[in-house]
């Protein structure tokens, strides 16, 4: 039997996007947030995340985002206060993880019902929050997109970062053989996460990847995008394959870089032979959707439950400072998951 939905609002409390621009365009307001709707279920916000997605939205430079103002956050953890009309599956004091693309900074969310799946008891919400948005985007990186099995050998960029680290600690699970770049105070994430370290400020990271694997790496992973993919793209083997996952290149060249991220992957795509490129974008099919990141979110947080995964938190904010936050993804100083709590 269905528990009784409730009817009344309640105080809440979110962050906004109010138009492009710097982290100075964030607000907070407080505001009455009403019931949960048929088959949506009201979250009491634990932990929510911020990603370079977000800032990539906040300056506008994202194509298909919701318009200002809005309230940014991919993911969440939290409890279960109440539900709608039509859910029977979850009760009251569940805790429950989700992939929601936008309106995570809350106090308070209403979210549908079939994006929720329980945090084991053995998971932290931390350690689950980081599942939720980095450890998936990283697993369909490297089994849904590039398809990459025990013995590969890849390159990862930004490998202290939110989405690297977990790039790495599941290349390490999986078996594959991982070089990442990251600045000179990272380094030491990048070893202890397995991989070989590439100061990419003071080395010449194609360079060394060729030095240390002649015949070319299997897979490339790039986050930012512009000129740096002719670069990855050197890196490559006979059938290596370069992954575009981000394009913050654009936050320097604007809309401008942008396009030329998205001409430089044609062009790629264009070139005779067999190395290839993809880009990856999370909800973008057929490498992602709902189903799917619900699918691999849920063989995550099992992999974490049994101890298997160590995700890294960089940072952990009250919500009140969501403008640090933004200015600490903005400036890359920390590695891991950076994570606001109401």
């Amino acid at each position: 039997m269905s528990p009784s939905p409730i009817e009344n609002t309640i105080p809440n409390e979110r962050l906004v996007i109010t138009r492009s621009g710097g982290p100075g365009v964030l607000r907070l307001i407080q505001e009455e947030l009403p019931p949960p709707g048929p088959r949506e279920v009201r979250v009491r916000v634990l932990v929510s995340g911020v990603a370079f997605g977000d800032v990539l939205k906040r300056e506008g430079l994202l194509p298909g985002m919701p318009p200002f103002p809005y309230t940014p956050g991919y993911d969440l953890v939290g409890e279960i206060e109440s539900v709608g009309h039509s859910v029977s599956d979850w009760q009251p004091g569940r805790r429950v993880a989700a992939f929601v693309g936008n309106g995570a900074n809350a106090r308070y969310v209403n979210v549908p019902a079939r994006l929720l799946l329980p945090v084991p008891q053995a998971v932290s919400d931390e350690e689950a929050l980081c599942l939720v948005l980095n450890y998936v985007t990283a697993f369909q990186l490297l089994r849904r997109v590039a398809r990459l099995k025990a013995g590969a050998r890849i390159l990862v960029h930004g490998g202290a970062g939110g989405a690297g680290s977990a790039l790495l600690d599941l290349a390490r699970h999986f078996g594959i053989t991982a070089l990442a770049t990251a600045s000179a105070r990272k380094l030491e994430t990048v070893r202890e996460l397995g991989a070989t370290a590439i100061d990419y400020r003071n080395e010449d990271f194609v360079a060394r990847a060729r030095a240390l694997d002649p015949e070319g790496l299997d897979a490339v992973f790039d986050p930012i995008g512009g000129a740096h993919l002719v670069s990855s793209w050197r890196c490559l083997g006979r059938r290596g394959m370069l992954v575009v996952f981000g394009a913050s290149a654009s936050l320097r060249g604007g809309r401008k870089e942008l396009l030329k991220t998205l001409a430089r992957i044609a062009r790629f795509k264009l070139t005779p032979g067999l190395r290839c490129c993809r880009f990856y974008g999370i909800g973008m099919r057929p490498h992602s959707s709902p189903a799917l990141i619900r699918r691999d979110l849920a063989l995550l947080l099992q992999l974490a439950a049994q101890g298997k995964l160590h995700p890294r938190v960089g940072a952990r904010l009250p919500l009140s400072r969501a403008i640090e936050a933004h200015e600490m993804m903005n400036a890359s100083p920390v590695a891991g998951k950076i994570i606001l709590v109401p």
